[in-house]
């Protein structure tokens, strides 16, 4: 006679609540080891990535323990875990509220990854608020599972932790920081954001799994539909906050026609497929199984028209907010070539408080003297066309000047007016010359030796500010003969005073002017050797202009990226017609010049294609 056996039904939800109960406790045991063993790939997920603070680590292991005591295990296990999880959030949400140190953040370790972190350790607030709602529900179920209600509310705080997960998680793919990130407080990391979706699925696992138990009969569980309620409304609800935030933000950015109804579409979405799925769950709880049937088609349409209507709206999200990525990528390209052209401005600057430095300790510099002082700046600034000085000569001291200069440099010069390739046009008598009494290289500046800066009214006017300013000072662009037709140059002065230290006023300046050190600087050779120096290009055409000059001379110089793409289509321009354009100043010396910006490689600024689509069309 044979016996009939009878197996045990698998409990389906049991053995879920135990998966993710499992997950929780892995994944807060990696991001452990991470910290351990500084491996921040197992910290960050990505560099650029919020990192999960070890508190929240310790926060999952301890709770995916509690779920797994919870789910029969060690039933002891969750009354202990679910303490340790609920003083963990609440002392941190304690923090946030009271603006307190509270020395739990690094109790256990020093943190040294901080990126977008408030307080070094501190999990975020609304990692925070998740872990006080797991340390609630494990401890109410411990305590109440004899009772119905209780899974009904283990359910329900279950939900609001999926929601809460699940809002982050999105404001991710999305690109809307206000979804997984309060304010100026730490952010949510994203694998953080896995975790309490898991989590709290396997809190709602488990509560379907004590329903089934304790009311066999119902197909659904009578509380589904407010499950579904308090789901589907907070992730809609947080989202279209935290996307409203990010339209703001936008149009404050951008401009009005950065506005869009995303928002607006993501609210009426989020609210109707509640409300459908809503109905449709009270309905599957009564009807048979004909009008189920019924319903579940209905479903599939409403499902299918909202998803199209969620498709539009995020649509228009993403396209500006990937618009706007590239439009602070591209500013922030320009403003780092700014800065660093800035930067090797200074650097040129320097050679002149070099010279002056000389001069200042030495009564007499002679011609092979100052040689030998330029020859290392001549030949570590490409931009340098020549460094000359130019002292102050009085009516008086013209002749005996003229003179040394002939025995040391030619037989024929003079003080000039026209310097030119041939002879020196001699300067008329004068109270006060400045003329180029030294040039290196020689060749090919040998010409402009004794030429009067004073015969020029704008020459004159640079170096007399210098001098009362007692700082470098910048000419109007200048069209040398050793260049060709269309590169400018200008010279930048910088005075010398008798006895080494200038004088406390304008007027004491001028009379103790002893000369001025001057560099010539041919600017695209400059802006080029300076930008040559970047790591990589930045796909950028810079257009340089001194806008303190008259209309016909504001134009300096352009530079065209070196890594330029403009594709197939644009032949004729040097740089992509989007739009993608920005204006800096750029400080010289005593002028401010402008700097406009125009993308020039396409790879590096992509446009919007319709081919982004995917994302949308995937929710």
């Amino acid at each position: 006679m044979h016996m009939k056996k009878y197996s045990k039904p698998v409990d389906k939800g049991i053995n879920l609540a135990r998966l993710m109960g499992t997950l929780s406790l892995l994944l807060g045991a990696v991001v452990l080891l991470g910290w351990y063993l500084h491996e921040p790939a197992l910290i960050q997920v990505n560099p650029a990535f919020v990192p999960m603070q070890y508190n929240t680590a310790l926060g999952f292991a301890v709770g995916g323990l509690a779920l797994l005591g919870l789910t029969g295990f060690w039933p002891w296990l969750a009354g202990i875990t679910s303490v340790i999880v609920l003083l963990t959030g609440v002392l941190t949400l304690i923090e946030y509220i009271f603006a307190v140190d509270l020395h739990i953040d690094q109790l256990f370790m020093e943190h040294y990854i901080d990126l977008k972190t408030s307080n070094p350790g501190r999990m975020a607030p609304n990692t925070a608020l998740c872990f006080s709602l797991t340390g609630l529900t494990v401890l109410l179920t411990t305590l109440c599972h004899e009772r119905p209600r209780v899974t009904a509310w283990t359910a329900t705080l279950g939900a609001l932790i999926i929601s809460l997960g699940v809002t982050a998680l999105a404001g991710y793919m999305i690109g809307v920081e206000g979804a997984y990130g309060w304010g100026h407080m730490t952010r949510m990391a994203i694998h953080t954001t896995a975790g309490f979706i898991v989590l709290g699925g396997g809190f709602v696992a488990l509560a379907w799994s004590r329903n089934r138990r304790m009311s066999p009969a119902e197909s659904l569980p009578h509380w589904a539909p407010q499950i579904i309620g308090i789901t589907g409304l907070t992730i809609t609800f947080a989202l279209w906050q935290a996307m409203s935030a990010q339209e703001q933000r936008m149009v404050s950015e951008m401009g009005p026609s950065a506005a869009n109804f995303s928002d607006e579409g993501l609210l009426i979405f989020g609210i109707l497929l509640t409300f459908s799925l809503i109905l449709r769950t009270r309905a599957a709880n009564k009807a048979g199984d004909g009008e189920r049937r019924s319903n579940r088609d209905f479903a599939q349409y409403t499902a299918i028209i909202l998803g199209a209507l969620l498709a539009a709206s995020l649509y228009s999200l993403l396209q500006t907010n990937f618009e706007l990525s590239v439009k602070q990528r591209f500013e922030a390209a320009a403003l780092n070539h700014v800065e660093a052209i800035e930067h090797g401005i200074d650097t040129y600057l320097e050679t002149l408080y070099h010279i002056r430095s000389t001069f200042d300790a030495s009564s007499f510099v002679d011609r092979d003297e100052f040689r030998t002082l330029v020859n290392r700046s001549l030949a570590r600034n490409p931009g340098i066309m020549a460094l000359e000085w130019v002292p102050r000569v009085t009516a008086q001291q013209r002749d005996v000047m003229e003179a040394a200069a002939r025995e040391e440099v030619s037989a024929d010069f003079v003080f000039g007016d026209s310097p030119a390739e041939g002879s020196m046009t001699a300067a008329p008598q004068r109270d006060v010359y400045f003329p180029i009494y030294y040039v290196e290289p020689q060749q090919p500046f040998s010409s402009v030796l004794g030429f009067d800066l004073a015969a020029r009214p704008a020459h004159l006017a640079a170096l007399m500010e210098a001098a009362r300013s007692n700082a470098p000072t910048v000419s109007a662009r200048l069209q040398l003969f050793q260049s060709e037709e269309g590169a400018y140059s200008i010279f930048i002065a910088l005075p010398v005073y008798e006895n080494g230290a200038p004088p406390e006023n304008a007027a004491e300046r001028e009379a103790a002017l002893r000369g001025f050190a001057v560099m010539v600087t041919e600017i695209g050779p400059m802006i080029e050797s300076i930008l040559n120096k970047q790591p990589s290009p930045a796909g950028l055409t810079l257009t340089f202009a001194d806008n303190e000059l008259p209309d016909t001379e504001v134009f300096m110089y352009r530079h065209v990226s070196r890594a330029m793409d403009l594709g197939p289509d644009n032949t004729e321009k040097d740089y992509l017609d989007d739009g993608l354009t920005s204006t800096t100043k750029l400080a010289f010396a005593d002028h401010n010049w402008q700097v406009t910006a125009h993308a020039a490689n396409r790879t590096i600024y992509p446009g919007w294609r319709a081919s982004s689509l995917w994302l949308p069309l995937g929710v």
